[in-house]
């Protein structure tokens, strides 16, 4: 990759788990970024949280073709809070980029991204617009794409970090253990030491989400023990989502005059209830962290969705 004079480096972690189904168009859509001439990715760090499946065979087969690519493994399942402080460890550059191996970032993402976290001194982190790639004609189709976009409406007046985040490494030196969510904790420390947390709608990161009930709570619910934790590691800390001033108007903004929908949007609700009552019992009576995540299979395939 070429590199120009004044040109902003950029380091790209990116966290995998059995993630053979993505991980290569993945790889493919960060090597294949529009980043104009005042970016380059100086590395890709593709690191395998204990794979089983496929996904350390297609990195290295990208990594043959892309020198910039590298595989870095473990045989133990860490969890991805461990993993991302050893790529704070060892990232070259000061400009760090955090993802998945199921998040399909839209050609101009980075770019986009890195712009905003760059354009003031005071911002230390940069968010994208999540898109939700389902098909939004069934009850989890409409169940995720709305959750997005409730999400995205609240980001919009107040900055909420999402999948596939963009952040200065002097700023955010590691993560604490044990952390769940980390977008949402690397958000709260980039606040916590009085930098600007910014979204950027422009930039968009397709993302798959569950096709199965069960996922869907498992999926939420352990975001919520995430953000319980958060809140307990960060007073002063408070997720935009939490904010009804915010929420409730991003909700009523879902009402349609398809009863359908509305049934749906009471079952999206119920489910996001559930989800917290089951998050408070593995908080506060069972001591679960979900360090390691269980991971929630049918969400698995974005880029074949996409």
């Amino acid at each position: 990759m070429k590199k120009h004079i004044n040109t902003i480096s950029i380091s790209i972690g990116v966290f995998v788990h059995n993630e053979e189904k993505d991980i290569g168009k993945t790889l493919n859509a960060l090597l294949n970024q529009d980043l104009g001439t005042s970016f380059a990715i100086s590395e890709i760090l593709v690191f395998s949280d204990a794979c089983t499946d496929n996904t350390n065979n297609i990195v290295n087969s990208a990594a043959r073709n892309n020198k910039s690519i590298k595989l870095i493994t473990s045989n133990d399942r860490r969890g991805k809070s461990a993993a991302i402080n050893h790529f704070l460890n060892i990232a070259k550059e000061e400009i760090v980029i955090s993802a998945n191996g199921d998040h399909i970032p839209d050609k101009k993402c980075l770019r986009l991204l890195v712009e905003a976290l760059t354009s003031d001194k005071k911002i230390g982190l940069a968010g994208p617009q999540v898109i939700c790639v389902n098909k939004d004609n069934n009850l989890m189709g409409y169940l995720s794409k709305t959750l997005w976009r409730i999400h995205h409406k609240v980001a919009l007046i107040q900055a909420k970090a999402g999948e596939l985040i963009a952040y200065k490494k002097d700023i955010v030196k590691r993560l604490p253990y044990p952390c769940v969510l980390d977008e949402s904790t690397t958000e709260a420390i980039v606040q916590n030491a009085g930098y600007n947390v910014v979204y950027v709608p422009d930039a968009k990161v397709f993302v798959k989400g569950p096709q199965r009930f069960r996922d869907e709570i498992i999926q939420r619910r352990r975001n919520e023990v995430g953000y319980i934790h958060i809140m307990h590691q960060f007073p002063r800390y408070r997720p935009a989502t939490f904010n009804r001033k915010y929420l409730l108007p991003a909700i009523i903004s879902e009402i349609s005059v398809n009863p359908i929908i509305n049934i749906y949007l009471a079952i999206t609700i119920f489910s996001e209830i559930y989800a917290k009552f089951l998050a408070y019992y593995d908080y506060y009576i069972l001591r679960k962290t979900y360090q390691s995540w269980p991971v929630a299979h049918s969400t698995k395939g974005v880029a074949n969705d996409k």
